[in-house]
């Protein structure tokens, strides 16, 4: 994954740039005709990147010294870091019930918490050289899928992720400063697939995220999400498939935390398109 988000303040500018790819190595052992284990490793690696932050210099702990970066919201420069490389791994672990007579099939899986330590040197402002830390919380996947018409499918899915106690923290002149409010979130989904002929199939979905906005990180400064999904997938012949994607997602406003920037009225628009070919 690449992100990438760059936001200009009244008197500062804020930039976050990071390469983070993710591969998943598993493997699914078949019990009898009904149960099933799933286990495997999440491989996480940060490939470099950028932060730019606005920084309150004057509003300082008195017991620590550490920049306070709510202070007086009076922001006095910018602060750049330089990110280098890293890498986690994580378990995953899981196990899924199966009726093919019915095309039911529902499965949970845990990903465990992966921990980031990434190499980072000041790019100017009130950075510092060291580490800055970091983590990928621990999250509880429950899917479901089950036949409710001939060729049609209902599916769904609860995801909970705990980030409250997996904050970003970076090195300043003044000490360690946390530039993220993290909460534990909750995301929820829903939808419909139906088989149209031998060739053509498509879905229609409803996703939904938590969060009230207040208090948002600089980094993921939004509320609550809801998304509408469009699916299709086309055999072109017994090799060879085509799939479409659209969805329209809205962004709840927000304040953040740090210093009370406003984002209103946010929404994503997303189309893919992937061409899959088996030998």
């Amino acid at each position: 994954m690449n992100s990438s988000m760059t936001a200009v303040t009244n008197s500062g500018r804020i930039k976050a740039d990071v390469s983070l790819p993710s591969t998943l190595l598993a493997a699914k052992y078949q019990m009898n005709d009904n149960w099933s284990l799933i286990g495997g490793m999440k491989y996480v690696s940060v490939s470099g990147g950028q932060l730019m932050l606005p920084m309150d210099i004057d509003g300082r702990d008195p017991a620590t010294g550490a920049i306070n970066p709510n202070g007086d919201l009076l922001i006095d420069t910018t602060s750049v870091w330089n990110l280098g490389s890293t890498q986690g791994t994580g378990a995953v672990l899981g196990f899924a019930y199966e009726r093919p007579d019915i095309a039911l099939r529902v499965s949970i899986i845990n990903e465990a918490k992966i921990d980031l330590s990434v190499p980072t040197t000041s790019g100017g402002g009130v950075a510092a050289n060291s580490n800055s830390e970091a983590s990928i919380g621990d999250a509880t996947t429950l899917a479901f899928q089950t036949g409710i018409a001939e060729n049609t499918l209902l599916f769904g899915s609860v995801r909970r992720s705990n980030w409250a106690n997996n904050q970003i923290t970076i090195q300043t002149l003044g000490g360690p400063a946390t530039i993220t409010d993290f909460v534990d979130g909750k995301n929820y989904t829903l939808g419909i697939g139906r088989k149209f002929s031998d060739k053509l199939s498509g879905s229609l979905s409803y996703y939904y995220s938590d969060g009230d906005g207040d208090g948002a990180s600089e980094l993921s400064p939004y509320g609550d999400t809801k998304t509408v999904s469009l699916g299709a997938k086309y055999s072109i012949n017994d090799n060879t498939d085509v799939s479409f994607g659209l969805s329209e997602s809205e962004r709840g406003d927000a304040t953040t935390g740090n210093f009370a920037a406003k984002l209103t009225g946010s929404s994503v628009t997303s189309f893919g398109v992937k061409l899959t070919h088996r030998y």
